[in-house]
């Protein structure tokens, strides 16, 4: 619905800068996470897809795919044996920040960011570059 309803008036206003969330799951796979990893890839696609149907009409919209990120509702509700798997596999040894995610966010939405377009932008410590 933000794509849907937000384009419609960035298209009355001259143009503007969406930013969806998706996930480091939706740039691979994971075991036991089929339907989350299908339903994140479907943000990128409809990301791609919406650069190449308004990208022309000065409409930017860009993804971040957060890895695993210290909120209080990731960690209370991820069982210590696997907050551990994960951390093992995370180069950077930690967890993400959210002020990491939302800085990233922010970027992309100001015109410091005006020429990134259809972009996937990947946080998470160097997850998505080894194994899960």
């Amino acid at each position: 619905y933000g794509l849907k309803y937000g384009i419609q008036e960035m298209m009355k206003t001259g143009g503007g800068s969406i930013v969806n969330v998706s996930s480091v799951l939706g740039t691979s796979g994971c075991p036991s996470m089929s339907a989350y990893s299908a339903s994140k890839h479907a943000i990128i696609g409809l990301t791609k897809s919406a650069v190449a149907e308004f990208g022309g009409m000065n409409i930017r919209v860009n993804a971040l795919c957060p890895g695993f990120i210290g909120t209080e509702l990731g960690q209370d509700s991820m069982p210590e044996q696997m907050k551990a798997y994960l951390l093992n596999r995370v180069p950077m040894k930690r967890l993400g920040f959210v002020e990491e995610v939302t800085n990233n966010a922010l970027f992309l939405l100001s015109d410091e960011a005006k020429y990134i377009n259809g972009t996937i932008h990947v946080i998470d410590g160097g997850l998505s570059s080894s194994y899960l």
